[in-house]
Formats: structure tokens, sequence, C-alpha cells
């Protein structure tokens, strides 16, 4: 702030400077005549031939080669030198108008052709040079949402983030009458870091300013000790601070104050030890004594109010906060003063100990008259700032499933600890949310189209690193101490444990219960057994690096790369070219997300995957023209992607099961897949889903009408692989029959569907 104000300062003086030259040619127009004559005109201008005709051509090259080169090599805009050229070119101007002198011209008579126009080029070179410079200013504008944030203090009641104006407005109206003519009162504002200590005393003093009545002075001085190097610095720089502000008020105190601050800087000088060592002040130096008394004496009589607000006593070293503690007690005790001091309580008392002080909390008391703990906000406060930030540090994503966490925090009994925990203060939030922020910016091109991680699975990985970063290491580089790996996920293995509690005890270094259960649930939300899985999320053995090195794996393909394969013209063939070069199951693991997408668009709208739009025509002529591949090992993993969704005839209406139905008789008639995949069961699952009316109905959630019947014949009817339908067929009607337990009616009558077997067996090797 006060460079630019000094910025500002010189460049008004540079302009006052240039308008006092432009009104001085007309006020003192012979003077200036006299002048450039003298200077310029006689000795040089008057002696120059007339024809300046090669000479102005090699001066303007030579400018010319000049900016080309402060163009190429200068990163910055010099604006002393465009100063410079533009004061010249005024006063050329000037000179250029006026009718004292004559200038030759290419053209004759015509004197603003004159050779000596010259002189403007600089100037057109920088205004140019100056307009490039703005529009790259234009261009750089700082993206604001990407910029990490900073812990400012509060301005005032309306950034009063903890609540507490109302407090603050109460004890406000007691300090207001709490000035002693006898000596100072201290008060003490006591807080953990981060608590909003700072911001309580900036809205304390504005409460003053505002309950106080009008005829009553006061002073306002902020101190900060931790701008000192070493303790006998605080006097010299305290009572410098002191005798600047209150001189203003009381002129005749400045020679006094700077009096006695050197008789106190040459005592500690000599005697360090022994006033560090106490905190009780004796003035072994009567001048010294004397200089204080006459301070005090008038201070006493003016009555002026002084608040003396020193933050950020913690920051302090031992020696540094004896010494601050030493001033208020001692040194600056003078009469209608209070000191307001905001520090950390245990870390005091932790210091005054290490300083020898055995009854550190009773000498604290001897020092403060009165001791304020910063009153306790809610919770909902941490979690609410949280969630102020999710959206501008996920951008594009879909941030609801974090938000339901968050909230849950402050809205669920159970679970009212989990984030306050953590984060207990609203440093602790901005700290979170920076490293959050930085941590997440790999990720935030690929957010914007498609999901490579699971959001609310990078942020409790993150917030772990964050409370807890021992087990964050274990995750990293020594996961098999709390995962154990199952087929192609990762498991917690703490939640089968007896002991999870002294397991997790262990391995934290933690004996807190608190944070013992909040570690207990983090971990279980990360690696919850029953949850459902998409391949992005932080359990899937193929994600679960990414969350630990920021990248994405190259072995991996991500799901924008996939979808913009799948949409090229030769899909088969782009995928035959990569598929050597990636990992074994990826293709298997993108079209199982395929199928996931077209049937479960309401789940995902209700968690942080984001929908794309894909239709189920599509992707079973995806699968279909993939099943012409030649390589065995692709052909599998077609296979196996759609496995599950066949057996399940997981559908969303009987237009769609047609469609899967006539992909499984096709699939049916392809020799791989009846010698690897085919089996009974699996065919038999289909089968009794189709036949039983029953089993229909839960698959298609609809009541069966002729309509429905009809297409489902027609399905069976029309297939080109009699000899594996009709054995399943006759397989059903064994089951019906025998199983008694199986009460559902067949979806077309017995008649019709002894028709049906009859048909198909003319077609098959059962009726040839």
């Amino acid at each position: 702030m006060e460079k630019a104000i000094t910025i500002y300062h010189n460049y008004f003086i540079l302009l006052l400077c240039l308008v006092i030259l432009i009104l001085s040619w007309f006020l003192l127009n012979d003077y200036w005549v006299r002048l450039i004559n003298t200077l310029l005109v006689n000795p040089i201008s008057a002696k120059l031939p007339e024809n300046l005709c090669l000479p102005s051509i090699i001066i303007t090259s030579l400018i010319i080669i000049y900016y080309v080169f402060v163009g190429i090599f200068e990163r910055r805009y010099n604006l002393k030198r465009f100063l410079f050229t533009f004061i010249i070119a005024v006063i050329y101007s000037i000179c250029l108008f006026s009718e004292h002198w004559d200038f030759y011209s290419i053209k004759e008579g015509y004197w603003l052709l004159s050779y000596s126009n010259i002189i403007f080029i600089p100037f057109i070179f920088e205004v140019i040079f100056w307009l490039i410079s703005l529009s790259k200013g234009r261009k750089n504008i700082i993206d604001k949402d990407n910029q990490l944030e900073l812990e400012l203090i509060c301005n005032g009641e309306e950034d009063d983030n903890y609540k507490r104006s109302e407090y603050i407005s109460s004890i406000s109206k007691i300090l207001l009458n709490s000035f002693y003519s006898e000596s100072s009162f201290a008060i003490g504002i006591n807080g953990s870091w981060g608590s909003g200590k700072s911001s309580f005393v900036e809205i304390l003093k504005q409460k003053i300013e505002e309950h106080k009545i009008k005829k009553q002075k006061f002073v306002f001085i902020d101190y900060h000790p931790w701008n000192c190097k070493d303790p006998n610095d605080i006097i010299e720089d305290f009572f410098s601070t002191y005798r600047s502000k209150i001189t203003i008020h009381i002129p005749e105190l400045s020679p006094l104050i700077k009096k006695y601050s050197k008789a106190l800087l040459d005592i500690s000088s000599s005697e360090l030890s022994k006033f560090l060592s106490s905190c009780i002040y004796i003035f072994n130096n009567d001048d010294t004594q004397s200089q204080y008394d006459k301070i005090k004496n008038i201070l006493k009589k003016s009555k002026l109010n002084v608040i003396i607000t020193i933050d950020d006593l913690d920051r302090l070293d031992k020696n540094e906060i004896m010494e601050v503690l030493r001033l208020i007690r001692n040194s600056a005790n003078f009469p209608y003063t209070q000191f307001i001091v905001a520090y950390d309580k245990d870390y005091v008392v932790e210091t005054l100990q290490k300083n020898n002080i055995q009854k550190a909390e009773q000498y604290l008391e001897k020092i403060f008259n009165l001791d304020i703990s910063l009153p306790k906000y809610q919770e909902k406060i941490i979690c609410e700032e949280l969630s102020e930030r999710i959206p501008k540090i996920f951008r594009s994503g879909n941030v609801d499933y974090i938000y339901t966490l968050i909230e849950s925090e402050y809205g669920n009994e159970d679970n009212n600890f989990l984030i306050p925990t953590i984060l207990r203060t609203k440093r602790d939030v901005i700290r979170f949310s920076n490293s959050l922020k930085l941590d997440f910016q790999p990720f935030i091109d690929d957010i914007k189209k498609y999901n490579e991680i699971n959001l609310k699975d990078f942020f409790f990985i993150e917030l772990l690193r964050y409370a807890f970063p021992n087990i964050y290491n274990i995750l990293k580089y020594e996961s098999s101490k709390i995962l154990k790996i199952n087929k192609s996920r990762y498991i917690y293995i703490g939640r089968a444990k007896e002991d999870e509690s002294e397991f997790l005890t262990q391995l934290s270094n933690t004996n807190n219960n608190n944070s013992i259960n909040v570690l207990k649930i983090i971990l279980r939300i990360l690696f919850n057994n029953n949850s459902r899985g998409y391949n992005n999320e932080i359990w899937h053995i193929r994600s679960y690096y990414k969350y630990f090195s920021y990248q994405l794996d190259k072995e991996c393909i991500t799901k924008e790369y996939f979808f913009d394969m799948i949409k090229s013209k030769d899909v088969l063939k782009n995928i035959e070219d990569i598929y050597n070069n990636i990992y074994n199951g990826e293709i298997e693991r993108k079209l199982e997300y395929c199928i996931f997408l077209i049937n479960d668009q309401e789940y995902l709208k209700n968690k942080d995957i984001k929908v794309i739009n894909i239709t189920y025509e599509k992707i079973y002529s995806l699968i279909t023209e993939l099943m012409n591949t030649k390589n065995l090992k692709l052909k599998y993993e077609v296979i196996n992607s759609i496995y599950y969704h066949m057996k399940e005839l997981k559908v969303l209406n009987i237009v769609q099961l047609k469609s899967l139905i006539e992909l499984w008789m096709k699939m049916l008639e392809d020799a791989t897949f009846q010698e690897e995949n085919y089996n009974e069961e699996y065919g038999l699952s289909i089968i009794m889903s189709l036949l039983l009316e029953d089993n229909l109905e839960s698959k298609l959630k609809t009541n069966i009408d002729d309509n429905i019947r009809d297409t489902i014949y027609d399905l069976l009817i029309s297939t080109k692989v009699p000899d594996i339908i009709i054995p399943l067929i006759e397989k059903v009607k064994n089951i019906k029959s025998k199983d008694r337990t199986i009460k559902s009616n067949y979806t077309f009558s017995y008649d019709k569907l002894s028709i049906l077997i009859d048909v198909l067996k003319k077609n098959s090797k059962y009726g040839a």
C-alpha cells in the first residue's frame, strides 16, 4: 500500500511539473524563446543544411532498429522511458506550433512534414508498446476461482464468521467503564490458534468505538511485537509506536517518553536476565522512576483513554513473551490505559514453565485483570464454511453427495462430530480447502466431461491426509497394513477386527477416542465393502493409485477417450490397435460402465458421477460389432462385460428387453461364446425370466399384456440356435411341474408353449 502511494505521489509531481512547464510557456514566452535559441537553435539547428533527407533516413532507421530490439528482448514495459519521450514530444510540439521558428520540410512550405518530426517516432513506438502491455494485462487477469485463499482478519460485524458480535457488544459496554486513574487494566483474549482471536479483537474495537460517549476521548494503538528481532527491540519499538500515537493528543509527552524508553533500554541491556526472571519490576534508577512518574501524572490529568491491542502473543519465544508481560504490568502500566492481548493460554503457560516459572497460571493471573475465553461457536458454522468452498474447488463436478455428507455432520446425532473434530476453526477450513484445491488441479479438465475419480472419495482421502498424515502415508506406501485385496478391490481389514480401536490407535499413534472414531468412519466411507463400484472409486485396484499420485495411468483408458473412440466410424479397428498397450480388463470395465449408464441415470443424478447421454441401442450395437474381433482375449472381455447384465435382464422397458434378447441370440451363435461363456444355469436364468410371468413383471416393472407376450413368443420362435433354446424351455417346464413353490403362471398358455417347442424342434436336430 505504501509503495502504491509513493508511486502515485511521484507521478503526480511529474504531471504537476509538466503542467507548470506548459503554462510557463505562455506566461514567460520571451524567456523560453531566448533560452531555446541560446541552447539549441543558434549553436546547432541554424547551422544544419536544408537537405537533411539522408541523415533523417539514417536516424529514423536507427530508432526503428532500437525499438525492434526493445520489443523482442524487454519483458516489461518501461514507463519512465514513455514519460521521457512524452515530455520531449510535448515541448517539441509547443515549439513546432509557435511562430518563432521555421522548420525545414520535405515539401516546401509545408512545415508539418519537417525533418525534425523524427522526434515523434520514439513517442509513437512507446504508445504502441503501452497499448500492447495493456492488452496483455487484460489477458492475464487473475482467475479468482483458481486462487488459493488467504486468511484475513475480518473488517467488522458483517464479517463475523463465528457469530460472536452480540457477545462482543455486551462486553464492550463494560470495558468502556473500566479505565482507572491508578494503573492500567489488562484483558486477555484466550483461544487456540485459528479460533478467531484477531477477528474478535477487531470487532471489539469497533464496538467500543460505536458505544463510546461523544465527549469520551479514545486512542487505539495496535502493537505487533512479533515484528521485533529480539526482546530489547520490543521496548524500543513499543514506545516508539506509543509515542507516535499519544503525542498527537498530548504533544508535551514526546520528549518524556523518548527519554523514558532510552533509560529502560539502558537498564535492559545491562541487566536483562535479572528482569526476565521476575514480573515485578523494581526501578533501580532514580531518573527512570522520575520519568515514569511525570508521564503518569500527565496522563492522569488528561484522562485520555488509551486502548493498546497486542495480537498473537503466542507467536513469540519465551524471552519475548516475558518482555511483553513486563511492559504490560510494569514499564507501560499507565493510568487510563487498557491492554487487550490475544493469546493461546496453553502455549503461553507452557512457555512460561520452560522459563522456570513453576506456577505459570497464577503468574498470568497477576498480569491480566480479566481473562476472556472465546465463546464456543456452533459446529454447523464450520460445516457451512466448508460447504461454501466445495463448488469453487470441484468446479463443474457434481458435489451434491459431498454436501449431503457434510450437512449430515450437524443434522445427524450419530455423526455430528466428524468434520468439526478435524476442522476446528476457520483457519483449518481455509488450510484444508487450499490443499484440496491444489491437489485437485490435475483432474479439473477431466471432471468437466467425465469422472476418472470419485469426488466423494477424493474429498475424504484428502481429509484423511489432513487429519491423519501417518495413516495416509501407510495407505500410500504400505497399504497391506490396513487393506487387503479381494479380486479387483481393496477392503479395509480393521472392520473385521474385534480390537479395531486398538488396531487404529497403534497405527495412528493417538489415544484420543474421538479421533479414532473419526478415523473409523473415514476408512469405512472410503473402503465400504457394500458400496457400488463404477471403476473410479478409490477401492478399485485400477483407480487406487490416482488418489495418491494425482495423475492418470497411461495404461488406463479414460472415459473421455473411450467415449470419443466409440463415436468413431471404425471403432473395432481403433480398439484392436490400442488393446495391447493397455491393462487387461480395461475394455471390459469401460463397457460395463457404459451398460451401467444406460440403466442407472436416476441413481447417477444423486451421486458425483456425471450422466452421459448414451443409449442401449448404441451399446448393444457396439458389443455386436466388437464380437467380430479375431483377438480372442478382447472378445472374452466384450462377452464378460455384458454377462451379468444379460443374466439379470436389467432393462427399462420391453423394447430394450427385445434388443437385449436379440443380442443374446446373436452371441449364442458365436462359437467362442458357446465354448467359454455359455452354461446351462446362465441360459436357464434368462429363459425363466421370459417364460414365468411373475419373473418378467419384476424385470419390466409393469403388468404383462398381450403385446409383451407376443414379443417374447416371436423372439423365441425366431431363434437361430434352437438346439440351445429347446433344452432350456424343457428344463423350465420340468422345474415348474416339480417345484410346487413356483406359483407363477407361464407368460403365455401351456398349449402355446407346447406349440413353440414343436416349431423350434422342426428347425433343429431334434426334428431331423
